[in-house]
């Protein structure tokens, strides 16, 4: 994953017929992707903010067995924020999962749970959001053809109940390590945001 401030977007077409609208939901594998830095993110439907920040979801592509997705965090207050947002898209259900809405508005959890270990956490799963500049990342959800379920929109929903990281926690990868010179918990964002886009069909 590679995160960059959004940039204008005028060209990115969805190519999705309407029988893509029926989504092939187990056993999918979740991949974050670099950002073609002329996205924008004024075309991602964003979230309530919380406490400044908010979250922001576009379906850039779908195809038989694929959704690409641009994902966004906003930072709407006057000074930088921090969000804890594991870099590797495979470790992060967690924090950051999606949800299937059909048309009567119930829900499927799209997203499969992560391993509880096999990663160690480093200074680049902490993204710096400066006010006014979105910063933005691409994944994809790949889907398997079983367990076909009709839905009209995705929702993204990224939690985060960490206020703090210390270093020297053991863990099953070893202890935490010590991150950032500075102390950035004072900046550090904790609750939860949800975004929905309409799937395309």
């Amino acid at each position: 994953m590679r995160a960059v401030v959004c940039a204008p977007l005028s060209h990115v077409a969805l190519h999705a017929a309407r029988s893509n609208r029926t989504l092939l939901l187990s056993a999918f594998l979740l991949v974050g992707s670099p950002v073609d830095a002329s996205r924008s993110s004024d075309t991602l439907a964003w979230s309530t903010p919380v406490d400044g920040v908010r979250n922001g979801l576009a379906v850039v592509d779908m195809q038989p067995g694929l959704i690409r997705l641009r994902l966004g965090f906003a930072n709407q207050v006057d000074r930088p924020k921090r969000l804890y947002f594991l870099n590797n898209a495979f470790f992060r259900s967690f924090q950051s999962y999606f949800l299937g809405v059909d048309k009567n508005g119930a829900t499927v959890l799209l997203t499969p749970p992560s391993p509880g270990h096999g990663y160690r956490v480093s200074e680049k799963d902490f993204l710096l959001l400066q006010p006014g500049e979105p910063v933005c990342v691409n994944q994809d959800l790949r889907l398997s053809e079983r367990d076909p379920v009709a839905l009209t929109r995705l929702a993204w929903i990224y939690r985060n109940d960490i206020a703090r990281w210390p270093g020297g926690i053991q863990t099953m990868d070893g202890p935490t390590r010590v991150l950032f010179e500075d102390d950035v918990h004072a900046d550090l964002w904790v609750g939860e945001l949800r975004a929905e886009a309409a799937l395309p069909g």
